[in-house]
């Protein structure tokens, strides 16, 4: 019974990923034309070694004779695979089947999440966890040592049924096939293909920028200095940017995101609080980690529904002023030399025992320990 619970992606090796696809294809084909043989190992490489996809979209292409027509289907594939003949009616139902097989809603809501990093991201667990969280995906827990506990369990859960890959010590990401079908599930398959957006390319066209309207979970690690058309978010809950070099936002580019509750701002390259985002008053999990950023201004006050501060490796200094007023922040996890008082500088240790107890008008959660240690 347990072995129809999942089904497990095993994948070919290069060599015999391509072989599988030329003989679905044809010796026909593969002749009409000297180059589609190479286009074919190209496409064919796109499956990322799953026979399902291989034998579909080898079966596909059996009669597309001209390099035009494979360089079109080529360029689908990695813009829109559910469009692509046998991916939307064929394989994403059946690799469905370990989705709908997952034992409840948090699970699948934690999965489908994954979707909005590129192909081959890879991601801590614990940032992956802090994000669920942020999310909402993992409330109804006492604590947040909890909370954390859950969220390993589900990553674990997720490995198990071959929905999730490890990636190195403590990192996980999606195999490209399965991302494709969990985006597929999360938009197109329920009637809205822009819920998630990806958007990685060198320069944004206004077509592009229209989606954003519809989205409610954004990546973007293109490059934004340059957009000068008006910005409306409307719809948006999660803004995650993973652009390193990234140092300014486009004027008015935070002041119409009236619903949004998670930014992600990590590894880029800003070195001051962006200009509006005291206007982000629905926000609920703020993540400065890894930045440039060495002092937070007093408009971060009016973040009154805040509960995660993320802030490691960033600042150096902070106003206690600030942070006391944030009353519904749980969870303040740093790593930075020095907490700035009206009166003194507390050093780390005792930062971290203060914070956790009277240091602040209002109790909260320290995180410090558990992600440094």
């Amino acid at each position: 019974m347990e072995a129809q619970k999942s089904l497990k992606v095993e994948c070919l090796t290069e060599d015999e990923a391509i072989n599988l696809f030329k003989k679905k294809v044809g010796e026909t084909t593969l002749n009409s034309h000297s180059d589609i043989p190479q286009l074919a190992e190209i496409a064919a490489k796109e499956c990322q070694g799953l026979p399902l996809a291989i034998v579909t979209i080898g079966r596909a292409m059996a009669d597309k004779k001209t390099p035009q027509e494979w360089e079109r289907a080529i360029q689908m594939l990695r813009t829109y695979p559910s469009k692509f003949s046998g991916m939307g009616d064929h394989v994403f139902p059946v690799l469905k089947f370990s989705y709908d097989n997952l034992t409840n809603d948090t699970i699948k809501t934690c999965f489908l999440h994954l979707a909005i990093f590129p192909e081959d991201h890879q991601i801590l667990n614990q940032d992956l966890i802090f994000l669920w969280i942020g999310e909402g995906f993992l409330d109804g827990f006492a604590s947040i040592d909890e909370a954390f506990n859950q969220g390993h369990h589900i990553i674990e859960h997720l490995k198990t049924v071959c929905l999730f890959e490890n990636d190195g010590f403590d990192r996980v990401k999606m195999h490209d096939v399965i991302r494709d079908m969990a985006l597929w599930l999360a938009s197109e398959y329920r009637g809205n293909k822009n819920i998630i957006l990806v958007e990685e390319v060198d320069t944004l066209e206004v077509y592009q920028v229209s989606k954003w309207k519809e989205a409610h979970r954004l990546y973007l690690s293109t490059s934004l200095e340059e957009l000068t058309i008006p910005l409306s978010f409307p719809n948006l809950l999660t803004l995650i940017v993973g652009n390193e070099d990234l140092e300014t936002f486009p004027s008015g580019f935070f002041h119409f995101m009236p619903v949004i509750k998670v930014l992600d701002l990590s590894n880029t390259g800003i070195t001051k609080l962006p200009a509006g985002i005291g206007k982000l008053v629905t926000l609920q999990y703020l993540n400065f980690s890894n930045t440039d950023l060495r002092e937070l201004s007093v408009e971060l006050a009016t973040l009154k529904r805040l509960r995660y501060l993320i802030l490691d490796g960033s600042l150096e200094i902070i106003s206690k002023e600030v942070i006391s007023h944030l009353s519904m922040l749980r969870v303040f996890s740093t790593i930075f030399k020095y907490l700035l008082s009206k009166r003194n500088y507390i050093s780390n240790d005792r930062m971290v025992e203060r914070s956790c107890t009277s240091s602040l008008s209002h109790p909260f959660t320290c995180f410090s320990h558990a992600l440094s240690g």
